[in-house]
């Protein structure tokens, strides 16, 4: 037990980093690079079945949570050029008990209005329709 509680410490405090380089103010043109890097991290999910015994389960999960929120925040700004990110975002494995941080993070709202711009005619963009 103790050395479950040691790794949701590890894990709440390695995704606080995250949280804090994608909270940075001038990420400029590196943005792309570093969301496809936190991508690369949170793909597995919050991965909390190896920390069951340690009481940190939930908060494991709302952090991991506030990292795909920023995550997602930063991607909706510029899709095109985050979509690789954005793709590997959407198959990360969620239990059912993670439902409330997928819908948190802002993931499903991004990809309905990117499935819909791809419903716009050819030519349109999206303040042209109504």
């Amino acid at each position: 037990a103790s050395q479950q509680q040691q790794r949701s410490v590890d894990r709440v405090r390695a995704l606080g980093f995250l949280q804090s380089i994608l909270t940075v103010q001038q990420l400029g043109s590196t943005v792309e690079h570093i969301l496809a890097c936190v991508g690369g991290v949170l793909q597995n999910g919050p991965h909390v079945t190896d920390i069951s015994c340690s009481g940190n389960v939930p908060h494991v999960r709302n952090v991991f949570a506030d990292v795909m929120h920023a995550v997602v925040e930063l991607a909706s700004i510029q899709p095109a050029a985050c979509i690789n990110t954005i793709a590997l975002l959407s198959i990360v494995p969620y239990t059912r008990k993670e439902e409330a941080c997928l819908v948190r993070s802002g993931l499903v709202k991004l990809l309905d209005e990117l499935c819909s711009l791809s419903n716009l005619p050819q030519g349109a963009s999206s303040g042209e329709i109504e």
